[in-house]
C-alpha cells in the first residue's frame, strides 16, 4: 500500500474544517470566531460576499483571505471592481 504524503498545513486546515462544524452543530459562537480564520475561502466566495454585503463585512467575520489575496492581489478588498 503506497503511503501518501500530506502537508502539515492542509492537515491543519483539514482540522480546522472539523474543528468549525463540531463548534457549528453545538452552537459555539465563540469557538467559531476564533475557528474561522484558520479556513481558507474560495477565491470567488468572498468575491460574491464582497459584493453582497462589501468588505467591511469580510474583515469583521475574519475570513481567511489567503486564498483570494494570492489570486486576485493583497489589496483586492480595497478596490472597486
Amino acid at each position: 500500500m503506497a503511503v501518501m504524503k500530506v502537508e502539515q498545513s492542509f492537515l491543519d486546515k483539514m482540522q480546522a474544517i472539523g474543528d468549525y462544524l463540531d463548534a457549528l452543530k453545538q452552537g459555539d459562537e465563540e469557538a467559531k470566531s476564533r475557528i474561522l480564520p484558520a479556513i481558507p475561502i474560495h477565491p470567488e466566495g468572498l468575491q460574491v460576499l464582497k459584493e453582497l454585503f462589501g468588505a467591511d463585512y469580510i474583515r469583521r467575520r475574519g475570513y481567511n483571505t489567503e486564498l483570494a489575496d494570492a489570486k486576485y492581489g493583497p489589496d483586492w478588498l480595497d478596490k472597486d471592481d
